[in-house]
């Protein structure tokens, strides 16, 4: 035998000539996928609300999603919680940017373009640090920009020693 209120029920079961009882509720919960961005906030990029019947006490787990040059961050997110009576849940997953998709997001990856040459000498040298493409002047390679290498061409003799005719 059934009992049922508009968005709150209560049902009530036979068990073994035992009767027990359930609070339901008809309730919704809000899943937030946010991106970083380059300047270190984080922008909503997906968000879903769920309305069903559920126990009150139900724990709610989201799905982590998989964004291109981006890596979930379980440290800072909020994935599940617990579904409350007249209580609105939302769940906010976010993502770290990983420009270079090297597994390690950008504010701990001392290279985050994957070009060989760190941030920091990037900014240095005036070459975008998120650009593989963009990289100091380096004649021989060697990934030592001129600006700081001792020998320029990789021929042996440095610079100070070479006599430019």
């Amino acid at each position: 035998m059934q009992a049922k209120e508009p968005n709150n029920a209560k049902y009530i079961a036979f068990d073994n000539l035992r009767i027990t009882t359930a609070d339901y509720s008809i309730t919704s919960y809000t899943i937030k996928h946010h991106q970083e961005q380059v300047d270190g906030s984080y922008k909503v990029v997906d968000a879903d609300t769920v309305s069903e019947s559920g126990k009150v006490g139900t724990p709610i787990t989201a799905d982590v999603k998989t964004y291109k040059k981006y890596i979930y961050d379980k440290s800072i997110s909020t994935a599940s919680g617990t579904l409350e009576e007249k209580k609105s849940l939302e769940l906010n997953l976010k993502y770290r940017l990983d420009t270079d998709e090297d597994g390690v997001a950008n504010f701990e990856d001392d290279d985050d373009d994957g070009d060989g040459y760190s941030d920091e000498v990037e900014k240095t040298e005036g070459s975008d640090p998120l650009d593989p493409d963009s990289i100091p002047l380096d004649t021989d390679g060697d990934k030592i920009p001129n600006s700081t290498d001792p020998d320029d061409d990789n021929d042996g003799i440095s610079d100070e020693d070479e006599v430019v005719t």
